[in-house]
């Protein structure tokens, strides 16, 4: 669930690259559209954005954000965050991670949580 900051966001960001051509805003652009003061706090709502899986950050490229459209299916949506963390932390960082939610999936980790 986002916060109304984080959805005015990411409204601001759809409207934005759909009358710019999929070009994104700048910081500073982003900080006169929603009344902010501090590029640091823009950049704070893009990395929430990021780990909420509606915004990808892109490497060596100027306004280096894509959006991500929400996924017609929950197992096309874990295929998306598994591609996103191979691509961001490497397939080594992701394979834990993978390892550690099956575990925590297992019938004993249910047990324990109650």
């Amino acid at each position: 669930m986002l916060t109304p900051r984080q959805a005015e966001l990411l409204a601001f960001l759809r409207d934005y690259a759909a009358t710019h051509r999929g070009v994104m805003p700048s910081y500073s652009e982003i900080c006169a559209a929603l009344g902010l003061s501090s590029k640091g706090r823009v950049s704070v709502l893009l990395d929430r954005l990021v780990e909420r899986g509606h915004l990808r950050r892109l490497r060596a490229r100027a306004r280096a954000l894509e959006l991500i459209e929400p996924a017609a299916s929950g197992v096309a949506g874990l295929e998306q965050a598994a591609a996103r963390l191979v691509e961001e932390r490497g397939s080594e960082a992701t394979a834990a991670l993978l390892v550690e939610l099956a575990h925590r999936m297992t019938p004993e980790a249910a047990e324990d949580r109650r």
